[in-house]
């Protein structure tokens, strides 16, 4: 590519004779350069030429320069293992090759922030380690590369004090959102960030991090919160370690392990003060959620491709606390109201297939959950019909069922026809205004998965099967509306009419073996913020909407998909 073209002929080739120069001299470079133009002027050099003159000229070896710095891929990384200081002032300083290219390396001795000297050395051997003499001089830090001329990957590790705790730590620095990379410091950021749910009401924190421009080998975040509501700490955490194997079909693993606390419902003692009960009590009932997943993203046959595929493996430990009623059964009164936890592990397996190109860009997702209860199968492939610039018709296909599932199998893990309102989410992955509330704004939130249908029904509900179509038109004009239509079917409408979700089953039940529903999408951000008005519904959803007393404002719905906004994607975008 063009970018390519440059950094590789304007970029790297000029960064490498900068380095040649600076180990060789430049005074004694300049000569060299003289030397060669009187030699080759109103004559056609070739490469090579170049080198042999150079050679000849500084009597040296280049084949390091030219077999490896120049029409390689290959990476200098040199680090500072050990020091030590004898009695004669004069240093020892062990330095350790990480990488495959063997070239020169300067060592510099500083004293007060001044540099005091320079030592070069001709190069040390792939993966070796050597001692570098430094004459006697009084010196409180060594570094590699002081002048920063050696085109290093990493340098993090150039530096070592001569005394003190922790010689090899840099000074901490803290940013506001983000910086570039400073390898002189040790980086840390901060934003601070606002909450709010129904149980825990407004949460206050930091979020502290170490993202920048560049992916680095380890990445965390930190955000404790405080809830104003509940009076308890809450927040998330987020550690990933980022690793890039050689010559394998895989691009990149990633090892990532998160955890994040929130309330999801609040038990209230008021119902329970008729029985004259003076031991219960007010409370909120908290998750507490440790995941951990491996991430394997498949190396490209093409650089320049826009398909990627990552297939990974998730652990999710759950810890969910629950009321745990004692009736007294010689009073029929409530005795006591205790909280209970509730341990769950389910595992998922799955692969995603993604083309971001510019014209009709798609992808694929499978996964498979399971823990010793069931084994939950299911496909979502979404398709986006480029129309014209930034206008598509959005199709999306989902189907899923269970491979597996034992005989007292919660229903807690069915499929949805209407996506997953907030106390479906039994993964606890998403964030909900309002993750248990039957009514209010809370309730209105959900998330489009499983069926995705917009309007709210229990219907279709299924422990076997599920299949369902949904589309979304392009924008009207510049004004971000568009229309919706979903179609699904399930197992329980093939089979036989049972309603077991929440709400009345009325009479006027037609049994249809096809939902479908379709209205108004307000995009006010796409897959992040949008608001559904629904129109149209097949026969049964609207019988069972007018059983359960649904007001045309109540079918609204709205996704809030915080879980999509990328913390690193955020801060490299602020950065830039």
């Amino acid at each position: 590519t063009t970018y390519n073209y440059g950094a590789i002929v304007y970029s790297k080739t000029a960064v490498t004779f900068d380095y040649l120069m600076n180990y060789f001299g430049r005074e004694k470079f300049d000569e060299a350069m003289q030397f060669y133009f009187e030699q080759w002027k109103f004559k056609h050099p070739y490469p090579e030429d170049l080198i042999k003159t150079l050679q000849y000229y500084f009597n040296a070896d280049l084949n390091w320069f030219v077999e490896d710095m120049l029409v390689t891929n290959k990476k200098i990384d040199y680090k500072i293992l050990k020091h030590k200081q004898f009695e004669d002032r004069s240093h020892a300083i062990l330095i350790k090759n990480n990488r495959r290219l063997s070239s020169p390396v300067s060592v510099s001795g500083i004293k007060d922030g001044k540099l005091v000297g320079t030592v070069w050395y001709n190069g040390i051997p792939t993966k070796s380690k050597r001692v570098i003499e430094f004459p006697p001089s009084e010196v409180d830090k060594f570094q590699i590369d002081y002048g920063e001329y050696i085109p290093e990957i990493n340098r993090k590790n150039n530096s070592m004090r001569t005394h003190g705790l922790f010689k090899k730590a840099e000074p901490l620095k803290l940013s506001f959102v983000g910086n570039i990379d400073n390898p002189h410091y040790n980086q840390l950021s901060y934003l601070p960030i606002l909450g709010y749910n129904v149980y825990n009401k407004f949460m206050l924190g930091c979020a502290l991090y170490n993202y920048s421009f560049l992916q680095k080998k380890f990445e965390f975040t930190l955000a404790p919160m405080y809830a104003f509501g509940s009076k308890t700490p809450v927040g998330y955490a987020n550690v990933t370690g980022n690793f890039l194997p050689r010559n394998t079909f895989i691009q990149q693993i990633t090892l990532s392990g998160n955890f994040k606390s929130f309330a999801y419902d609040h038990f209230d003692a008021k119902p329970f003060n008729d029985v004259n009960n003076t031991f219960v009590k007010s409370f909120d009932l908290n998750y507490y959620k440790i995941a951990g997943t491996i991430d394997f993203e498949v190396k490209k046959h093409d650089p320049l491709s826009k398909l990627t595929q990552h297939i990974g493996y998730t652990v999710n430990h759950l810890f969910v606390d629950e009321e745990n009623i004692n009736a007294d059964t010689v009073n029929t009164s409530l005795s006591t109201v205790s909280l209970k936890n509730k341990e769950t592990t389910i595992n998922n397996l799955y692969y995603t297939l993604e083309n971001k190109r510019a014209i009709n860009p798609f992808n694929l997702a499978i996964n498979a959950q399971h823990n010793t209860k069931f084994v939950k199968l299911g496909l979502e492939f979404n398709y986006s019909l480029t129309i014209k610039k930034n206008k598509s018709l959005d199709i999306r296909f989902f189907a899923g069922t269970f491979a597996y599932k034992a005989k007292d199998l919660s229903q807690d893990y069915r499929f949805r026809m209407s996506g997953y309102n907030g106390y479906q989410d039994y993964l606890y992955d998403y964030n909900y205004i309002g993750r248990n509330e039957a009514n209010g704004i809370g309730s209105n939130q959900f998330v489009e998965n499983d069926g995705a249908f917009k309007t709210l029904t229990y219907l279709g509900q299924s422990s076997n099967w599920l299949v369902s179509l949904n589309l979304k038109s392009p924008t009207v004009g510049k004004i971000p509306l568009k229309l919706f239509v979903d179609i699904g079917s399930s197992e329980s409408l093939i089979a036989s009419r049972k309603l077991n979700g929440v709400g009345t089953t009325p009479n006027s039940l037609k049994n249809e073996q096809v939902l479908y529903d379709a209205g108004i999408d307000i995009c006010v951000w796409k897959n992040i913020f949008e608001v559904y008005i629904p129109l149209l519904y097949s026969n049964d959803i609207k019988n069972t909407l007018k059983a359960n007393n649904k007001s045309f404002v109540e079918t609204i719905r709205f996704t809030l998909n915080l879980h999509n906004i990328k913390p690193r994607n955020f801060i490299t975008n602020s950065i830039l």
